[in-house]
């Protein structure tokens, strides 16, 4: 009761409101997807699994191309990020590199620009959400390409809860012919980050 400055005694049949919060959930999955498979605008050339993308043997001037489907669910109010990361660089024992293409995540560009022959080699990465933070569409367009960065860089998002919400992330590596050879190894990190 503001007007007398005291609290109102509830009715004897009545109970007080309350707020009970539900769990909160997220679910995040990688898939492997198989060879031949045409993701946005390229055919895959080799089989991923959940945890590896096994280029195989790289010929000069022959790219590869792999994907992973990825897989969100929650009930964030404010829906979620994904974000990329590589742990180091895409290395040979012998420390030789290959490294990422000439393009980054806020302005990803097509592998022939970015991947140049001039360069050892390129490594890069095509996000398949085509509206990510902010309504940017960066790589809406199927040929745009950027390279994996130590910072995390977003890849996937949606703004309200989501259920089963798929996207495909492409993997490019092209050899040229001044890389030594070796077998070249590197990590990529995901990333979730729900905004509840």
């Amino acid at each position: 009761d503001v007007n007398n400055d005291i609290p109102v005694v509830k009715d004897g049949a009545a109970t007080f409101p309350s707020l009970t919060t539900g769990d909160t959930t997220l679910t995040f999955e990688i898939s492997g997807t198989s060879t031949a498979r045409l993701i946005e605008g390229e055919t895959t050339t080799i089989t991923t699994t959940p945890t590896t993308v096994p280029f195989g043997d790289l010929s000069v001037g022959v790219p590869q191309v792999g994907a992973h489907t990825l897989t969100v669910t929650t009930n964030a109010i404010n829906g979620y990020q994904v974000f990329v990361r590589e742990e180091g660089n895409f290395l040979s024992s012998g420390g030789a590199e290959i490294p990422g293409v000439n393009a980054s995540n806020t302005s990803p560009t097509a592998w022939a620009t970015a991947c140049t022959a001039g360069m050892y080699g390129c490594f890069g990465y095509h996000s398949g959400d085509n509206a990510l933070l902010g309504g940017s569409n960066r790589f809406s367009v199927n040929d745009t390409w950027a390279e994996f960065e130590i910072a995390q860089r977003e890849v996937m998002f949606a703004g309200a809860p989501v259920a089963s919400d798929t996207i495909d992330m492409l993997y490019k590596v092209e050899r040229h012919s001044l890389l030594p050879a070796g077998q070249y190894e590197t990590v990529i990190q995901y990333v979730v980050v729900p905004t509840f």
